[in-house]
């Protein structure tokens, strides 16, 4: 996922910043972000750090419910919002006053990001036969509920939607 951002920025003629890291965990640690835990988030970006932290036990299940590409569907979500920081597009609660995506917005913005990554993936050849099905099952799971108000705090976007922004940005 670094190398595709990285040969993306470079071909734009951006400066590109790797993440500081990826951190499993599978007790409460405490992040510049604040505390996190195997009950709370399994996986998310901080941007204090510029850290990807996921749950271990999340990992494993992803892996073994949707397969080994699900879970890198996972990190390229969070990548993406990496990217976004990087290029200046999330930050303010206030989004209509700031010019920054909503954080609904930003998150469907992560998925199409993961589908960008996913199709450069394809075209290297380092997918296996369904993968792809894998990534939208995943995307499809972690819709929101029915009935989430679009402006709610931790919206995502429905099954529908997330799976739609995946494949614009496999389809770009």
């Amino acid at each position: 996922v670094d190398l595709y951002w990285a040969r993306t920025f470079a071909a734009a003629e951006r400066d590109y910043a790797h993440p500081k890291g990826i951190v499993g965990f599978d007790a409460p640690i405490d992040t510049v972000c604040g505390p996190a835990g195997p009950s709370s988030s399994p996986a998310f970006y901080c941007p204090l750090d510029e850290t990807i932290y996921y749950v271990i036990g999340f990992r494993q299940e992803v892996t073994a419910e949707m397969g080994d590409f699900g879970w890198v569907s996972i990190v390229a979500h969070e990548w993406g919002h990496h990217v976004q920081d990087s290029l200046g597009l999330r930050g303010l609660e206030r989004s209509e006053e700031s010019g920054a995506l909503t954080y609904r917005a930003a998150e469907l913005q992560a998925d199409c990001l993961a589908g960008a990554y996913s199709r450069d993936a394809e075209e290297r050849g380092w997918l296996d036969p369904g993968d792809l099905d894998e990534a939208k099952a995943l995307f499809a799971y972690a819709g929101d509920p029915p009935g989430t108000p679009q402006d709610h705090l931790h919206a995502h976007g429905s099954a529908e939607e997330r799976v739609a922004a995946f494949n614009r940005g496999f389809n770009r």
